[in-house]
């Protein structure tokens, strides 16, 4: 039986309303936090309702909604012993437990992190934000909580990077690892992504970056406001977990989903990390040898309100490029889907 028939109740039972959209929110939420729906302890129920706070009638609704499906849902064996809904709705009034996740194994996710290339493109660009991702999962923040990270939410100082809740990871040993360097190096590549408005600059300066080895310099040892990748743009607050299509393009105003990440750094840990192409240098420009004798004199350089309207300009016309393609994404997806609808109905209609 699929995960979506054991957690759905029978063909024809009706589901009382607001029920239906509080377990798709509570399945959802134990496919982010890895922990099984049906059944569910009372440990898990409890920490749904930390993670996905609401008013205490719609919480008490919430833990009604998940006592229904565990009796009407047909599973094998059958489910014995729902949650204690009258236990946990006298719990909605105290402080909520912070949910929690399984550490993954510190040295499994050392050698994760460490086969993630940090150089070319794109290999480099996703080897760095999926090194970050598998470091900061390190720390007991939940998958919904990574996934709402903001790039004013971690700092470096002394040698530590300072997650939220007071959570803290101190720098390793070996410079491709260390936690402080290896989010320093994300924010460093996502910076320039943000600031600049063609990609090109953030591919050569991938193209152009070193090779990590043990004999590395640490990132996190250079001091503050020297180039070692704080500036993570313009604009704080941003997503720091954002969607990078196959040519390498991010979309960065979104963020990647709590059930996204968890099934990526499974991936990683599990050794089936996703294939990631790694292109050619851009050659650059050979210079000329002899230069013009009657060179033509260099254009007066333009004004710095003239240089910030035309960057304001440029960035804005990126930003619209990156929805229509969005837009098209979605209506390529959904074309697919009505030929694949129409494919059927013809083989229906076959003899």
């Amino acid at each position: 039986m699929s995960t979506a028939a054991a957690t759905s109740p029978a063909p024809g039972t009706r589901v009382p309303a607001g029920y239906r959209t509080d377990w798709a929110l509570f399945t959802d939420w134990c496919a982010a936090a890895g922990a099984p729906p049906l059944p569910a302890a009372v440990g898990t129920v409890e920490a749904f309702l930390a993670g996905c706070p609401a008013a205490p009638a719609t919480a008490a609704r919430r833990v009604a909604a998940i006592g229904w499906h565990h009796r009407h849902c047909p599973t094998e064996p059958p489910v014995a012993g729902p949650p204690d809904r009258r236990a946990l709705r006298a719990g909605l009034g105290r402080p909520p437990p912070t949910p929690t996740r399984p550490p993954p194994d510190p040295h499994a996710l050392a050698a994760a992190v460490r086969a993630l290339p940090t150089t070319g493109w794109t290999g480099g660009f996703f080897g760095r934000r999926d090194a970050a991702m598998l470091t900061l999962a390190a720390s007991p923040l939940p998958w919904t909580a990574l996934a709402g990270l903001r790039t004013t939410d971690l700092s470096v100082a002394a040698g530590v990077l300072h997650l939220p809740g007071g959570h803290r990871l101190p720098a390793g040993l070996d410079p491709a690892s260390c936690p402080p360097c290896v989010w320093l190096r994300w924010a460093r590549a996502l910076g320039l992504a943000r600031r600049e408005v063609s990609i090109r600059v953030l591919r050569a300066a991938l193209d152009r970056a070193a090779a990590l080895t043990s004999t590395s310099p640490h990132r996190c040892r250079i001091p503050p406001g020297s180039d070692r990748g704080d500036d993570v743009g313009d604009v704080g607050g941003d997503p720091v977990f954002t969607p990078i299509d196959q040519h390498g393009y991010p979309d960065l105003d979104r963020a990647l989903a709590p059930t996204s990440l968890a099934r990526l750094a499974a991936r990683h840990l599990d050794g089936r990390p996703p294939p990631r192409r790694t292109m050619a240098p851009v050659p650059r420009p050979a210079e000329s040898e002899s230069p013009a004798l009657s060179a033509p004199p260099p254009p007066a350089p333009p004004s710095a309100a003239t240089l910030q309207a035309v960057h304001r300009h440029a960035l804005a016309r990126r930003r619209d490029d990156l929805r229509q393609l969005d837009a098209l994404d979605r209506l390529l997806a959904d074309l697919e889907r009505q030929a694949d609808r129409a494919n059927q109905q013809i083989t229906a209609l076959d003899p």
